[in-house]
């Protein structure tokens, strides 16, 4: 009797999966699949040269209507294929490098084939304007024709149609028992925004969330703790950078909105990048329910550790993290936690 032999393919499922997402979008076609299904396993973890790339990527019908829904202009046109994987391969090598920052890729089907045409467009970075793929999750319109893509962690893939289509895509072991970025976020934006004025909440947020997004895509893990605006300063850190005048990053976009300088607009940016900084350096980020950041590099000292540095710097991040989980509702209003391979926590 012959050996009992199979091959279990999990690139058909996807295939037909995508293709059911491509029908919803009125996207449908025979080729349109299989490109779909490369960028999507291509982004899972995508890198050049041994550096991990982190592209948006946005497949359309027409360019001129996706700039003009995701706020996006000065499209770049870099080549066009069939609508294949080699097209999507060949795009992406030639994109992706170029994608950071204020640049993301396009995928155009032209209309008299079954082509592609690919290249970039550029977006506004500040930190207050909402990225293409944010504007994107907010758009529900089924004449777009516009499907976007991006990592959302290792091996963790949004898909995102422009009538309102949601898939989360797993590859590569990734673990499927947890959230989504943007979901476990939520909670984590909610509580540092709490106590912001009326008017500048939906700015405070922006500003966190593309902080945090942009942390998480670093291989350094974090740890981020949010302290009751006007409470005392919880009495469990021991030792760290605490900032003798918090920064008012709520104040600073209301004084952008009241002059709109290039100063002003600077200075948001840089509080931003400064942020941003000091959550890859190790130890606590520390802020408040107003939006300020008022410390980091902060550590707390854990029962029969000599030094409370030497305990998070021993890898004992996670242990720090339930620490701080056990103080929420009590000293402090959230808690989070990144390990260094991805996988998130949030308490609040």
């Amino acid at each position: 009797m012959g050996a009992d032999r199979s091959i279990i393919a999990f690139r058909h499922l996807l295939r037909e999966q995508l293709a059911r997402a491509l029908d919803q979008e009125e996207m449908a076609c025979p080729h349109t699949p299989d490109a779909l299904v490369e960028i999507v396993t291509s982004l899972s973890r995508y890198q050049e040269e041994g550096t991990a790339l982190f592209p948006l990527v946005f497949l359309c019908d027409d360019v001129a209507s996706l700039l003009a829904a995701v706020g996006g202009g000065e499209p770049l046109p870099l080549g066009s294929g069939s609508r294949d994987a080699d097209t999507v391969r060949r795009a992406l090598k030639q994109c992706a490098p170029l994608a950071s920052d204020s640049w993301s890729i396009y995928f155009e089907r032209t209309s008299d084939d079954d082509g592609l045409r690919f290249g970039l467009f550029r977006t506004d970075q500040f930190v207050l304007v909402e990225t293409p793929m944010e504007i994107l999750r907010a758009t529900a319109d089924r004449q777009l024709h516009a499907i976007g893509v991006a990592q959302l962690g290792d091996s963790i893939v949004e898909v995102r149609g422009a009538s309102g289509l949601t898939r989360y895509v797993y590859l590569s072991g990734a673990r499927s028992d947890a959230p989504p970025r943007t979901l476990l976020l939520h909670g984590l934006l909610s509580t540092i925004v709490r106590d912001v004025p009326e008017p500048l909440v939906a700015d405070t947020w922006t500003f966190y969330r593309r902080v945090f997004i942009d942390a998480m895509r670093t291989g350094h893990g974090s740890l981020v703790a949010v302290s009751p605006s006007g409470a005392a300063l919880c009495s469990t850190f021991a030792d760290g950078q605490i900032l003798e005048a918090p920064i008012d990053v709520a104040g600073s976009i209301a004084r952008y909105h009241e002059t709109r300088t290039e100063e002003s607009r600077a200075r948001v940016q840089a509080y931003a990048r400064l942020l941003a900084g000091m959550m890859g350096v190790d130890g606590i980020t520390l802020v408040r329910t107003d939006g300020a950041i008022i410390g980091y590099n902060v550590f707390i000292a854990h029962p029969h550790e000599a030094s409370a540095r030497r305990s998070l710097l021993g890898g004992a991040r996670r242990r720090t993290y339930e620490r701080l989980a056990a103080l929420v509702g009590h000293e402090l209003a959230a808690a989070f936690y990144r390990s260094q391979d991805g996988h998130m926590e949030c308490a609040s």
